[in-house]
């Protein structure tokens, strides 16, 4: 279990404990936004740092960088609009690995029709529209 989806179910566990009281859809919320309480940042950090250190500074840090950002949005990413993003950024040749990695480490996924990405979590996408984009 990755451990973002851990540490929800350990604030899900520190609200009830807090109250004794059943979670309701109000202490769930309560729950997620702790997960994005300063305290956290430092575990989901990594995944921004690990990109910094593997990816070259430049035009493939900022591709990424412009990918994960759009991909934060509520519409799925289409593959349109990556390659417009890495002819943009002059990477037309050699963006397709940088996106299979980016699949592989488990920050993006493609939908079911084969078309388009999305975050691979809803919660390391939050923490992304929140402290990165």
């Amino acid at each position: 279990m990755p451990f973002h989806v851990q540490l929800l179910v350990q604030e899900v566990i520190d609200v009830f404990e807090s109250s004794g009281n059943p979670i309701h859809q109000e202490k769930a919320e309560k729950a997620f936004q702790q997960v994005f309480h300063q305290r956290n940042k430092i575990y989901f950090e990594q995944y921004y740092e690990r990109l910094k250190k593997r990816l070259e500074p430049g035009a493939e840090y900022l591709f990424v960088h412009d990918v994960l950002n759009q991909a934060t949005e509520e519409i799925p990413l289409e593959k349109s609009v990556v390659h417009d993003m890495a002819v943009k950024h002059g990477i037309a040749d050699s963006y397709k690995a940088t996106i299979e990695s980016l699949e592989y480490d488990g920050y993006l996924h493609q939908t079911d029709d084969n078309k388009a990405y999305r975050f691979n979590s809803s919660i390391l996408k939050f923490w992304w529209k929140k402290y990165v984009s």
